[in-house]
């Protein structure tokens, strides 16, 4: 090949690389994500190369710029460029504000409003360890419920770990079983066993608030259990409230003058013998500097604090409900509630209308506000029985079959069942200190607590009536409401006529349809 014949084929050979150049410097942009030195080096190459071919022929350049292919290519090309162009500015646009419709009716994919407000208050990083073997399930739910959290707030971090590669640091960590998160903040750890909503916004909760707050469960008098495992034990419901970031201990009354101002909670869990005077004075005493109390009565019980409770606002029933129109198994005997009163502390489940999610109250008695009560006292109603055939019986033999309402004898319903209690006392004259705000939760029934309705069958009410009603009296309202979330069950059940038609048209009826189709067309036209 002579050197005129090379020198001819130089142009051609610089636009080619400088083409591959540029290709280069594009491909490598994208796949590092920024331009580094190769990329720009690269893009300088590809440059040169075609600037070199451009100006090596002018003439033929002119000629291919003014020709009428030129124009319609240059045309052709702006109209692309554009094109891509407003791609690009449309995802740069659509990564930097970002925004999501989760038109599912019970927001599946959405955190709840109580998380969105305890990210925002984040006032400490949060480093979020999930401890998953490689492809365990559960972990794309966790990576995707951490995105979610990612966009409320900056102060989480995620990193994924798998045990067997590493387990120096799942030893580091204390981690014992595959699919343990761990959140940390400030050097304080909290281990998170499933990977839910509930459990992680509990466990942020638990951190940012520091020492567990004491929770004081009255013995010596009949109560329930706190560390039986027997079906009318209540560990259950001691191993949840722990679990949020409470500690509970047994609190006997006998001899104590005065309850310790630490214990945020006091417990009195279905006594089955009277409290003695002074075990009574001991609680007044904790009330009135602003102390909070959870009642658990049974019907007809000697140990229910009716006199205490009185001095509340509080009316406690004499007999048992009965509830013919909405209960458990067809047992008036056990009232279920799966509508709420507008009342804070069962607030954030009340909206769930589908009847799915229930409380029952096996064996229980009434608590409703006194008509006439000091004005001091803002006492509501948290759940009751139905509007219809349902009455508080005051029979102490009760034959199901037979049982009627007796006016003027008996209770008409809807029965309070549940009640709730603020009390404000105002400070003394000319003093500075804050005026002590005393919580009451007044709860007709103690066996929705126990371990047969929270362990071996759970009721998502019964569960969250208890919780909810702790971090109402401690002031943790925060925490209400995140455990509560639940999704409808959308599973469609097909009959057998429906499945066939369903499986029939899918792979027979529509494609003899297509074939009928084709065929009068092809007859149509011959």
């Amino acid at each position: 090949m002579s050197s005129r014949m090379i020198r001819d084929s130089l142009p051609t050979i610089f636009l080619s690389v400088g083409f591959l150049a540029i290709l280069a410097a594009v491909g490598t942009f994208l796949v590092n994500g920024e331009a580094d030195r190769w990329t720009l080096t690269a893009g300088a190459v590809g440059i040169i190369f075609i600037g070199y071919s451009a100006f090596e022929r002018p003439v033929a350049l002119r000629e291919a710029i003014t020709s009428r292919e030129a124009r319609r290519g240059g045309s052709s090309t702006i109209a692309t460029v554009a094109f891509v162009a407003i791609l690009v500015l449309l995802n740069v646009l659509a990564n930097r504000f970002t925004y999501r419709w989760d038109l599912t009716e019970t927001k599946d994919f959405s955190i709840s409003p109580q998380t969105e407000q305890i990210l925002r208050s984040l006032n400490s990083d949060v480093k979020v360890t999930a401890f998953f073997q490689q492809g365990q399930s559960g972990q794309e739910e966790l990576q995707d419920l951490i995105k979610e959290y990612q966009r409320h707030t900056n102060r989480i971090s995620y990193e994924q770990v798998d045990p067997v590669l590493k387990p120096g640091v799942a030893r580091g960590y204390q981690v014992e079983s595959y699919g343990t998160t761990v959140v940390e903040i400030d050097g304080r750890r909290q281990n998170v066993t499933n990977g839910t909503e509930g459990d992680l916004t509990s466990a942020i909760v638990k951190l940012q608030r520091g020492a567990p707050r004491r929770v004081g469960w009255v013995t010596g008098h009949g109560e329930l259990d706190i560390d039986s495992f027997d079906r009318a034990g209540a560990s259950e419901i001691k191993r949840l409230i722990e679990l949020e970031n409470y500690k509970v201990e047994a609190l006997p009354l006998i001899g104590v003058t005065e309850i310790a101002k630490d214990v945020a909670v006091v417990v009195l869990a279905s006594p089955r013998q009277a409290l003695l005077p002074q075990e009574v004075d001991a609680l007044k005493v904790y009330l009135d500097r602003g102390g909070r109390l959870l009642v658990l009565l049974e019907p007809r019980s000697p140990g229910n604090p009716s006199e205490l409770l009185d001095g509340f606002g509080v009316e406690v029933g004499d007999g048992v409900v009965l509830d013919y129109a909405a209960n458990l198994q067809n047992d008036p005997l056990t009232p279920a509630i799966t509508k709420y009163s507008p009342n804070p502390i069962m607030r954030t489940i009340g909206g769930d209308q589908s009847g799915r999610y229930a409380t029952v109250f096996p064996a229980a008695t009434m608590a409703r506000p006194k008509r006439e009560r000091d004005t001091a006292l803002q006492v509501q109603t948290i759940a009751e029985s139905s509007a219809e055939r349902s009455w508080l019986e005051s029979d102490t033999r009760i034959d199901l079959r037979t049982a009627q309402f007796d006016e003027g004898k008996d209770t008409n319903g809807p029965i309070p069942l549940a009640v709730s209690v603020v009390k404000t006392t105002p400070p003394p004259a000319g003093a500075n200190e804050r005026a002590p705000v005393t919580r009451v939760v007044v709860i007709g029934n103690a066996n929705f607590a126990t371990n047969a309705l929270i362990s071996f069958l759970p009721i998502a009410g019964n569960k969250d009536l208890v919780l909810n009603s702790l971090n109402w009296l401690s002031e943790d309202e925060q925490l209400m409401g995140v455990r509560s979330k639940i999704s409808k069950d959308r599973t469609m059940v097909l009959s057998g006529t429906a499945q066939n038609v369903l499986l029939y048209s899918s792979f027979l009826f529509l494609p003899l349809a297509v074939v009928a189709v084709g065929g009068f067309v092809w007859w149509h036209r011959r």
